[in-house]
């Protein structure tokens, strides 16, 4: 119901005791006629998307164990986090990638002290369903990501808003197997460096980004602070202009007769800004969320930002060739 889902998303905003812990919290509203709503609420710097996954997996395991036998035992287990093992070449790799990216323009007038910014600042607006159902045909036609337009819209608004030749997205990928049952932190992000060609029509950059994505894909093990190492050799400038990362995770779990979805949301320290796009495919509005290190920017500077996104994103669609 609205009003459930207004409560959990009350509770998920509330900040977290850094220094005292917990970073994560559960628990269950009721919603009447003996159903109950299960949150977890847990902070995106221990825990991943696929970490959450695995978390409601036990829990459904858990659960109906629990119903079927009240004096079942449980045999569940994590899977021990172990350190992937990264591509010969992911180094050089991102060395040939970055020296691309050296002169990274960001949004920001300023680089902001990390450390004192536990939590970010946040706008969002709804993407209109017909908008998202062309940029998603055009990504179907164009390479099959749908991670690119959106990935070279952003840079495309970010080297125009700056006046420079490009900018580089940073985007999250998973960092671990499929059928991994580890429970923790082990997203990676990887760079792609978007290019302001005016030669080239926004599909053709979408068939760019895509295959750039498809290529770096191989190396997503490569960690990012050592993708960091490897920039700072050469800039003092930040590494990623912003980052973007679609948040269409969605997972079915049966407790008992009953079938719930689940939907799982993220959110942690924002580098400098980064952009979030929310579609599940159940019917619920498609928006678009701006979260934002408070020590560089201020609301009004945000919503511009995620304003200036969208235009860009209506204006390219509209002609794509």
């Amino acid at each position: 119901t609205e009003e459930v889902s207004a409560r959990v998303d009350s509770i998920r905003s509330q900040p977290f005791d850094f220094e005292n812990g917990p970073i994560f919290r559960a628990g269950r509203i009721e919603m009447g006629c003996h159903k109950w709503c299960i949150y977890f609420v847990i902070h995106h710097i221990c825990c991943d998307a696929a970490g959450s996954q695995t978390l409601w997996a036990v829990t459904e395991e858990l659960m109906n164990g629990w119903l079927q036998n009240p004096g079942w035992e449980p045999t569940v287990t994590f899977d021990e986090p172990s350190t992937p093992r990264y591509r010969v070449g992911s180094e050089q790799f991102f060395r040939d990638h970055l020296l691309l990216s050296q002169d990274t323009p960001s949004l920001a007038n300023m680089q902001g002290d990390l450390v004192t910014v536990e939590e970010p600042g946040s706008v969002e607006k709804l993407l209109e369903k017909p908008l998202f159902l062309e940029i998603e045909e055009l990504s179907l036609e164009r390479g099959g990501s749908l991670l690119a337009p959106f990935v070279v819209a952003l840079g495309l608004y970010i080297a125009m808003a700056k006046g420079a030749s490009g900018a580089c997205i940073g985007y999250p990928v998973a960092g671990r197997s499929r059928r991994s049952k580890v429970l923790g932190m082990m997203t990676n992000t990887l760079p792609l460096e978007v290019e302001k060609d005016f030669d080239k029509s926004f599909a053709e950059l979408i068939e760019k980004a895509a295959r750039g994505i498809r290529a770096s894909l191989r190396h997503q093990h490569f960690p990012t602070h050592k993708i960091r190492k490897i920039f700072r050799k050469f800039s003092s400038g930040p590494l990623f202009s912003a980052l973007f990362s679609l948040q269409n995770f969605k997972q079915n779990i049966s407790i008992g007769d009953e079938v719930s979805l689940v939907q799982t949301l993220t959110s942690g320290p924002a580098e400098q800004i980064n952009f979030q796009l929310f579609e599940f495919g159940d019917g619920s509005p498609i928006r678009l969320r701006a979260e934002f290190n408070t020590e560089l920017f201020d609301q009004s500077e945000a919503m511009q930002h995620l304003e200036g996104f969208i235009q860009t994103l209506r204006v390219l669609v509209s002609s794509p060739d």
